[in-house]
């Protein structure tokens, strides 16, 4: 039986495809957004028909909600053709089964943010920036409104870094494993070799998402970020690879951080490099990556975008002579309002990198100034 709202009418078909009939109100634009709402609150693929003879107009409607993949619109002729119907469910219900499968392997339910997150990529940003008023305007850690966000950081943490390319399981760590003394993820970047500069050894690294409005590295323990790594030490190459401390932070103190490090640093394993990353400068890089004109600048250059992306998590890389050029590129320690003494004690660590959005933003603009020095693939007479 079909479900009768005052914008529009639904049918959940057998192939659990819902068929919402936008109805003939005075506000069409307000019956399409009420519908795609309901549709995005089922998560399941959808028909949208139009009574109207063109789907120009519900196209444009639903553009800004980047479901094409889930929402097909159509006309009521269109939707009479029946084997278009039948060919093109066919096509939704399959892309959403097999979605549907990784989903139940790790084990994450349909009320989870990353349901939301896998249909609109684009919300990994919005909810980057947005965790963070949020948390700003919570009172309690890990109740109501701020465990909302301590959970949803780290669930978005791991979803930009599986957009990055980065290997991890995102069903796993943190918050999925509460209870346990595990990282919120563990992560990995395979080995590369960048042209006629060196090959980079695989880095593989644990994370720590930290929802505080300002990291509180005062109160945290060295010891349990220590034991982190023994979620990587049973790799056989756990002595060969480069080892990566992630913390992802809204803000810092980076006196703190440094008093922090140098405890820390006595401790590592060797080859272990820190990395303190903003979540502004996070959601960047998740923008360059689904930015067609950066990452075209940055493809046609030097290096692509896993080369990029490890210069960001690989603080011992800058200290190297073969990239003493990709260091020019960047101004790694201007943060506004640190004291020049801080910024010396910064300079001194070589194996521990602070990554501002200011950074990242710098690089891209490096790279797009180095492609004026290009030929372009087009030659116009």
């Amino acid at each position: 039986m079909a479900n009768l709202f005052p914008e529009f009418a639904v049918q959940r078909t057998e192939e659990d495809v819902l068929v919402c009939l936008i109805g003939s109100a005075k506000n069409y634009d307000n019956s399409v957004q009420s519908a795609v709402n309901y549709i995005l609150e089922n998560q399941v693929p959808a028909f949208i028909v139009t009574p109207r003879q063109s789907v120009e107009e519900l196209h444009y409607l639903i553009e800004p909600y980047a479901v094409v993949g889930i929402i097909q619109a159509l006309t009521l002729n269109r939707f009479s053709d029946e084997d278009f119907v039948q060919e093109t469910t066919v096509s939704l219900t399959s892309e959403y089964e097999h979605k549907q499968t990784l989903f139940d392997e790790q084990k994450i339910g349909k009320d989870d943010v990353r349901w939301k997150l896998e249909d609109h990529p684009s919300l990994i940003k919005s909810k980057l920036s947005t965790l963070r008023t949020l948390r700003e305007n919570s009172k309690h850690e890990r109740n109501g409104i701020g465990r909302t966000v301590w959970t949803e950081f780290e669930k978005v943490c791991k979803a930009a870094f599986a957009y990055l390319d980065f290997e991890l399981e995102v069903g796993q760590g943190g918050v999925d494993n509460e209870g346990s003394e595990v990282a919120d993820a563990v992560i990995g970047y395979p080995p590369m070799e960048i042209p006629d500069r060196v090959e980079l050894s695989r880095l593989h690294g644990v994370v720590d998402a930290k929802s505080a409005s300002q990291v509180d590295f005062d109160g945290e323990a060295v010891s349990k970020q220590l034991d982190y790594f023994d979620e990587i030490k049973g790799d056989k190459l756990y002595q060969s690879f480069t080892k990566l401390h992630l913390f992802v932070v809204f803000d810092f103190d980076a006196e703190k951080v440094l008093d922090w490090y140098e405890t820390a640093k006595l401790h590592y394993p060797d080859q272990t490099g820190m990395v303190v990353l903003t979540a502004d400068a996070l959601r960047s890089m998740v923008d360059l990556n689904q930015s067609p004109l950066a990452l075209s600048a940055v493809n046609r250059g030097e290096f692509d975008t896993r080369h990029v992306f490890r210069y960001f998590f690989d603080p011992k890389l800058y200290t190297r002579p073969e990239f003493v050029d990709v260091a020019e590129l960047l101004d790694l320690s201007e943060w506004s309002g640190t004291e020049p003494e801080t910024q010396h004690r910064y300079q001194a660590e070589d194996e521990l990198l602070i990554v501002t959005q200011e950074m990242v933003l710098e690089w891209i603009d490096g790279i797009h100034s180095k492609q004026h020095d290009t030929d372009s693939l087009f030659q116009v007479e």
